[in-house]
C-alpha cells in the first residue's frame, strides 16, 4: 500500500526501468501497476474508487504537446482525505506524430476544425466562426473522428479490459509507430 502522494513516484520508477515505452508496454505496465500498487486512501465503497480510463485521439495545436496523436491510460482515484473527497488522476500518455494516424483514417471528419484554435484571444471569434461553418455544412461533425475512450469498470475484470483495448483501432495503429515522447501527470479533477 502506498500513500496517494507517492503514487506518481512509483509509476515514474517503473517507467524509467523500462528503457523504452511503446503502446504494448504502456498497457502492460499500467495493468501490472494497477494490480500491484494499492493506494491507502481509496474509498472502496465508492463506484469508480480506483479505475482505469483508456483513451486515444488526435489532439489539436492548442495542446501543450502541439498537434499529436495521444494513447493514454489514466488511473482515477476517489479518496478519503481530510477535507477532500475529490478525484485524482494519474495519466500516462504516449505522444505520437499525428500524420500516420491521419493517413490511417483517424480524425477523418474534420475535428481539426474544432482543434485548431491558436490560443490567441484575438482569434477566438474566428475559431467559433469556423466551428459554426463546419456544423452548418455537416450536422454530424463529431461523428467518427477517430477518438475513443472506455473505463475498466465497464468490463468483467482487468483481463477483459486489456483484451478489449489491445484490439482497438488506435492501439493496433500505435503499435506500428514509435512515440515521440511520453507524459506522466498527477492532478486533482
Amino acid at each position: 500500500m502506498v500513500a496517494l502522494k507517492d503514487i506518481e513516484s512509483k509509476y515514474k520508477s517503473a517507467i524509467e526501468g523500462l528503457g523504452s515505452v511503446t503502446a504494448q508496454t504502456l498497457v502492460e505496465l499500467s495493468a501490472r501497476l494497477y494490480e500491484e500498487i494499492k493506494v491507502q486512501e481509496i474509498d472502496d465503497d465508492v463506484y469508480f474508487g480506483d479505475v482505469l480510463l483508456f483513451q486515444y485521439g488526435i489532439y489539436g495545436g492548442y495542446h501543450e504537446n502541439g498537434r499529436h496523436f495521444g494513447l493514454d491510460i489514466t488511473r482515477q482515484f476517489r479518496c478519503h482525505l481530510p477535507d477532500d473527497d475529490e478525484s485524482y488522476q494519474l495519466s500516462f500518455t504516449l505522444i505520437f506524430d499525428p500524420e500516420p494516424f491521419e493517413n490511417a483514417g483517424f480524425n477523418n471528419c474534420r475535428s481539426s476544425d474544432f482543434d485548431n484554435w491558436s490560443g490567441d484571444m484575438d482569434d477566438l471569434a474566428n475559431h467559433f466562426a469556423r466551428i459554426a461553418a463546419a456544423v452548418s455544412s455537416d450536422p454530424k461533425p463529431f461523428e467518427d473522428t477517430g477518438s475513443y475512450s472506455c473505463w475498466s469498470a465497464d468490463f468483467d475484470g482487468l483481463a477483459s479490459f486489456v483484451t478489449h483495448i489491445t484490439a482497438t483501432k488506435g492501439f493496433v495503429e500505435a503499435k506500428k509507430h514509435t512515440p515521440k515522447s511520453y507524459s506522466l501527470k498527477f492532478y486533482q479533477v
